[in-house]
């Protein structure tokens, strides 16, 4: 079977954070600040980065699952084909939000992607 990238896609959730604002949002170690933050953070020259965490609240506002879902509805299809064409899912992740059913499974319905291969 041949396979053909047509597009790519990525989600990033809600605004940039700051580096000044990491610990706001993801919380210190013991309620101490992190003494090696600022220099790693200066090695590896990240500025900003996107959290599924309201910075307000400071509440979930994706789950793994939703952000897949949400990279696969803004890929761009050439005329004449759709998701119902896709013939393979792969999806992989470093952190399921649970061992079963598996991302890909979860991503599979969420999207509502017809039956693949």
């Amino acid at each position: 079977m041949a396979a053909f990238i047509l597009d790519i896609s990525a989600f990033l959730p809600n605004p940039p954070v700051g580096n000044d604002d990491m610990e706001r949002i993801l919380g210190m170690v013991g309620e101490i600040p992190s003494r090696t933050r600022r220099v790693i953070l200066r090695t590896n020259g990240i500025q900003t980065r996107h959290y599924a965490i309201d910075p307000v609240t400071l509440e979930l506002t994706h789950n793994n699952t939703e952000l897949t879902v949400a990279a696969i509805k803004g890929l761009r299809f050439p005329e004449g084909i759709s998701i119902v064409d896709v013939d393979c899912l792969c999806c992989g992740t470093s952190t399921p939000d649970q061992l079963m059913p598996g991302h890909g499974v979860m991503v599979h319905g969420e999207a509502g992607i017809p039956p693949v291969k």
